[in-house]
Order: C-alpha cells, then sequence, then structure tokens
C-alpha cells in the first residue's frame, strides 16, 4: 500500500483525510507546525510524525498539502525544490486548497517524473460519508493527464468526482462557497447589533433555518475569512450583490422579474420539496433541540 504524506495534517481537513486515508489501509505520516496537536493525534492513531516537511516529501509516495491557504504556494514551491534536489521520482502531489489561481501555475515547473493535480474536497470535516460527496478535479494547465491518478486515487475512497478547469471553478466556487460565507458573516454581525436571546426567542422558522448556517460559518478561522474576503472573485460577487440589495429597495420589481428564471429552473415540484426539507431539518434538528430541557 502506498504512503501518504499530509502537509497540515493536524489540521481540521488534514486530520479528517488522515482517519479517512487509514481506514483504506494507507500508511500515513504528517508534518506540522502544530505541535501539540501532532502528539495528541499519534497518540490516537498509527500515524508517523515527520520532524520536517522534507522529510515527509521524501518518504511518501503521496504528499496531500492541507495547510493554510496563504501558505499554500510557499509549500508547493518548497516541495518542488526538495523533490529535485534529492533527484526524486514517481510522486503524486496535490492541493486542497479553495482557490487555484494564485498558485496553480506553480505545478508547472515540476518534473515530469512528478504527477500533479489540484484538488477541491466540497464538504468540511463534519462529513460522515464520503459516497454522499464530490471531490472537484481542476487539472494543471499543460499537464491534464497528471490528474488521472488522483481522480482514480479520491474515486476509489468513495468519493463523486468532477472535473474542471481552473478558472471556471474559481468563478463558481467564490459564489458558492465565497458568497455563502460573506451572508453568514453578514448576518452574524447584524445581529451582534441586539440582544442576542430576544432575536433567538423571536426567530420565525426560516431565521432559525439561516442562524444554523452563520453559526457554522462564525466558526472558521480568521485567516480563512481574510482570504475569503480578499479574493478578487468573491469582491466582484461582493460589488454585485450591493447592487442587487439597492436595487430591491429602490425597484423590487426588477429583482422579481429575474427571480423568474430561477424559479424556472426549480419548478414548483422542486421548491415545494425544498420547502419541505427545510421543515424536516427544523423539526428534527433544530426544533428539537429547543425541546431538551
Amino acid at each position: 500500500m502506498f504512503n501518504i504524506g499530509i502537509i497540515g495534517g493536524a489540521g481540521r481537513m488534514g486530520s479528517w483525510f488522515s482517519q479517512l486515508f487509514l481506514s483504506h489501509g494507507f500508511n500515513v505520516g504528517i508534518y506540522d507546525i502544530d505541535k501539540c496537536r501532532i502528539k495528541e493525534l499519534s497518540e490516537k492513531a498509527s500515524i508517523k510524525i515527520h520532524e520536517s516537511l522534507g522529510s515527509l516529501v521524501k518518504e511518501n509516495d503521496i504528499i496531500m498539502i492541507a495547510a493554510p491557504l496563504k501558505v499554500t504556494p510557499c509549500i508547493i514551491e518548497r516541495i518542488r525544490s526538495t523533490l529535485t534536489y534529492n533527484n526524486k521520482v514517481n510522486k503524486i502531489v496535490f492541493d486542497i486548497a479553495t482557490f487555484k489561481s494564485n498558485f496553480i501555475h506553480l505545478y508547472e515547473h515540476y518534473p515530469q517524473t512528478v504527477k500533479v493535480s489540484s484538488v477541491h474536497p466540497l464538504f468540511g470535516p463534519g462529513a460522515k460519508t464520503p459516497g454522499k460527496y464530490t471531490v472537484v478535479i481542476v487539472p494543471v494547465p499543460s499537464r491534464e493527464s497528471d490528474s488521472e491518478i488522483t481522480e482514480d486515487l479520491f474515486r476509489k475512497l468513495g468519493f463523486k468526482i468532477k472535473r474542471m478547469d481552473y478558472k471556471l471553478h474559481d468563478k463558481i466556487v467564490a459564489l458558492t462557497i465565497g458568497i455563502s460565507h460573506v451572508v453568514g458573516l453578514s448576518l452574524a454581525f447584524l445581529t451582534s447589533s441586539y440582544e442576542i436571546s430576544y432575536i433567538e426567542e423571536l426567530s420565525g422558522t426560516t431565521f432559525k433555518y439561516l442562524t444554523i448556517h452563520f453559526k457554522s460559518a462564525i466558526q472558521e478561522s480568521e485567516d480563512f475569512f481574510e482570504y475569503i474576503l480578499s479574493e478578487n472573485n468573491i469582491r466582484v460577487y461582493v460589488k454585485e450583490l450591493i447592487n442587487i440589495l439597492n436595487t430591491m429597495i429602490e425597484k423590487p420589481q426588477e429583482i422579481l422579474k429575474n427571480i423568474n428564471k430561477v424559479r424556472e429552473y426549480w419548478n414548483a415540484d422542486k421548491t415545494k420539496e425544498a420547502y419541505t426539507k427545510m421543515y424536516q431539518c427544523l423539526e428534527t434538528i433544530i426544533l428539537q433541540e429547543n425541546d431538551c430541557p
């Protein structure tokens, strides 16, 4: 079985994937600057702890980068230097960063003897069943065939697979992930202006549902939020959102006309189904919690 090394293996996603790979029989090694968390993980499972990034790169067949977004480009370069200097071949290297545009071209400089790719898991560390989730494979320009091995790896782990060009990926993800976090942060900020206990007591069903979203969003790190808010595609969408809100106040009928396009895509049966599912979530989780003594 392959040896897989995870850089940032003590982080939330890194440790999640460590357990997944272990459950599939991989030999797992991790490197992380969080020494306390590393020790805690090693005591719970048979994970090899690497004292340096170089050690992890040299000793593992597959190298996953699960480090914070802002240091991912630097790590990609360090891995390349280590592989080149030590003449290491037949390695597989990929990251699981949210956005790709800022660094994906760095992979183009890797030796041809190393297979490189970029990956985006469309889920967080709360996921339980791989088969319910999608992993996006984002090929490196001019090295698209390298992604076949990584794609096969995640398919064998049970995930649904989607391939996508990095430009389109980043544009779509800026909306689906970036703006959802922006909306969550905005609601949390708005809520902070009032007595929160009153808001909880007087919340209607829809706001109770939205509360789950922004409670989940605000547990992300400040580094993640700063990165999200600095990403260019997201900033474009935020400006569009501000324009939409202004139009909603001044010319609400224009907004309603455009919403009809969405209604046509998701027909009446789908929207009714969504309403039913919302109440199922409310009654099985949220409202049930409120009934607890």
